[in-house]
C-alpha cells in the first residue's frame, strides 16, 4: 500500500484545464481497485492518492500516465 502526495508545480488555473481527464484517470484505477481514496489537499496545493498496489514499480507506471 502507498500514499501518494502530489504538489502542484503549475497554477491552479492550468490544473483546472485537465480536471475532466484527471477524473477519468482516477475512475479507471478505482474501478480496477488500485486506488482506495483520493482528494485535494487543503489549501489546494496538490492532492493525495491512497493506493493498495503492492509494487512501487507498478505504481510508478500508473502515475506516469
Amino acid at each position: 500500500m502507498f500514499i501518494v502526495s502530489i504538489t502542484y508545480i503549475v497554477s491552479l488555473e492550468e490544473i483546472e484545464k485537465y480536471l475532466p481527464l484527471h477524473i477519468k484517470y482516477l475512475e479507471k484505477y478505482y474501478k480496477n481497485k488500485s486506488f482506495i481514496a483520493s482528494g485535494p489537499k487543503v489549501p489546494r496545493i496538490g492532492g493525495v492518492i491512497l493506493s493498495k498496489i503492492n509494487s512501487k514499480v507498478e505504481l510508478e507506471k500508473i502515475l506516469a500516465e
